[in-house]
């Protein structure tokens, strides 16, 4: 009879009825109300950046709420808090409030503190130290105005790219800002900024009291936001010219950045170039006769043909003039280019070298590895190769002094080896078949890079302004098919920052592109295949012979 009233809805309602006249059912109910508040408010504060006003205020309607609780039964939950179950009761609370302070008081300091950690191989997340010195050093604030179309199927890609990088940007500097901005719905903001064609980002120098500079970009890279902000900041840039008309590798850009760049091109090395706020331009010595004026550096990247005499004459007048050149041969270059370089006391056997300890899987193809001892650390004032570790070469000829040490003029030039191949590698004058012969063979080690700096001519006949060269017996490792191999971008372009007297760049620059391999010598290869071949069935039948002599 009882359980059939049970379910009746005016036995229901009256027990509620005599319950809400307690003022326990209305601690209860304020203290139950009063959590779930608390719970929602917090989790809003925390979690919603535009509702924090809003979910300080829920937090403390529900902790007035069970403070309420409290002052309606104070007898009541003293009672319960201070009993047998209510004190275990009591203590587990405690415990799981005091669990999520501290998960609240860790979220809060990450959060307010954000560091990040870029555990990939080739730190490709992490920003070069020259755009951290950038950002660290600037002097007048400096606004990115990323116009883009939000939610475009075709600049999805390059929204994200954006925004990875211009907010990785803005952590490090409390001097630079972005901003994104819809050029369909603030037609006149575009406008104002010049900007027809989207997408594009507009960097901007905020410097009062100047004329505004306004550096727009439509590639989204590193190297890229570096150059705008250089340029943003009124930084000069200096100018390289690299010469054509005989076979160089191109160092023009591709016109579409979805283009897919010819890899015996230079494009890669030209935007590390570019990063480093330098200008590159092509030249034709034929056409214009000479060097310009505002050349920082002439860069000649692998010739095929003889250059004639009014381009020799030309380039000899620019170092004369205290010039700068780097110049990248390969065995077999052409003659006028050697006897050029002799003229101030660097040569080139012009033959392949072949290195049976240090290489990539053959022979003539070398590497150079500082574990090795294969750079040149020794001169504290040339500091090129000192953050580097393994450069690849894919064919090099051997580079040298034109006399001997005791008949150098080392009064006026200095020459510095910059790599060497290993004391086992020699002149291998047929590359097809790489057997070394005592007889004939010359063996090293070899410098294949160089720098030298010259007041003045090796016969002694001339005198001149301080001129730097940089010279590498291969061209081929600076290409983009190459450039993203370990360290080879970094020695150019460190040697080009030394070149052009811009010593503070010297450094480690973010990978173009990355490229993990697993550099080893013959006698490791040889190891590493032996032993996959013969340790696990050796293992395999050592386990089988002992498992055998302990059951027989």
């Amino acid at each position: 009879m009882s359980t059939q009233n049970s379910g009746n809805p005016e036995t229901i309602s009256s027990t509620i009825l005599s319950a809400s006249k307690s003022l326990k059912f209305w601690s209860a109910a304020s203290a139950s109300i009063g959590f779930l508040i608390l719970v929602i408010g917090g989790v809003t504060y925390l979690l919603a950046e535009n509702l924090k006003d809003s979910g300080e205020t829920v937090s403390l309607i529900g902790i007035a709420l069970l403070v309420l609780s409290i002052l309606l039964a104070p007898k009541t939950i003293a009672k319960g808090i201070f009993s047998r179950y209510g004190r275990y009761g009591s203590t587990t609370i405690i415990m799981t409030l005091a669990f999520l302070a501290i998960v609240v008081i860790v979220y809060l300091m990450l959060y307010r503190n954000p560091t990040r950690v870029d555990v990939t191989a080739t730190r490709v997340f992490t920003l070069a130290p020259q755009t951290l010195a950038l950002l660290d050093n600037l002097d007048e604030p400096i606004k990115a105005n990323a116009f883009f179309v939000p939610n475009n199927p075709t600049s999805d890609i390059d929204y994200q790219k954006a925004e990875g990088l211009l907010n990785e940007f803005d952590r490090y500097s409390s001097k630079f800002d972005y901003e994104f901005i819809d050029p369909q719905l603030n037609k006149s903001t575009a406008e104002a900024y010049g900007v027809r064609n989207f997408p594009v980002i507009v960097f901007e120098n905020l410097k009062d009291g100047d004329e505004k500079i306004l550096q727009p970009i439509n590639r989204y890279s590193e190297q890229s936001f570096h150059t705008a902000i250089l340029i943003a900041t009124g930084k000069e840039q200096k100018v390289i010219y690299s010469l054509t008309g005989h076979g160089e590798s191109s160092v023009n850009l591709p016109s579409d950045e979805n283009e897919t760049a010819n890899p015996n091109d230079l494009s890669n090395i030209v935007i590390g170039m570019l990063s480093d706020n330098y200008a590159v331009l092509s030249l034709s010595l034929q056409q214009v006769g000479q060097i310009p004026e505002d050349a920082a550096l002439v860069m000649i990247p692998g010739p095929q043909t003889d250059m004639d005499q009014i381009e020799i004459d030309a380039l000899t007048t620019y170092m004369q003039n205290g010039g700068s050149l780097v110049m990248l041969l390969d065995p077999g270059s052409p003659k006028s280019y050697i006897d050029f370089l002799n003229i101030w006391g660097i040569d080139s056997t012009n033959i392949t070298i072949a290195d049976p300890i240090s290489n990539r899987g053959s022979s003539i193809t070398p590497i150079v590895q500082k574990a090795n001892g294969q750079y040149n650390l020794e001169e504290p004032d040339i500091q090129i190769a000192a953050p580097l570790d393994t450069t690849f070469f894919t064919g090099v000829t051997a580079l040298s002094p034109t006399l001997a040490k005791d008949l150098f003029p080392a009064e006026t030039i200095r020459f510095v080896p910059l790599a060497f191949t290993t004391p086992a590698s020699w002149l291998e004058t047929n590359p097809s078949n790489t057997e070394f012969d005592r007889g004939s063979d010359l063996q090293g080690a070899f410098p294949i890079a160089v720098v030298v700096e010259a007041s003045g001519t090796v016969d002694g006949q001339t005198n001149h302004p301080t001129a730097k060269f940089a010279v590498f017996g291969d061209s081929d490792f600076i290409t983009n098919e190459w450039s993203g191999f370990s360290d080879n971008a970094n020695l150019f372009l460190n040697s080009v920052n030394w070149l052009t007297d811009d010593y503070e760049l010297i450094s480690i620059r973010p990978r173009l592109f990355p490229m993990r391999e697993l550099i080893v010598n013959s006698l490791e290869r040889d190891f590493i295949k032996w032993s996959g071949w013969l340790l696990p069935p050796a293992t395999m039948m050592v386990l089988a012979l002992l498992v055998w002599w302990r059951r027989r």
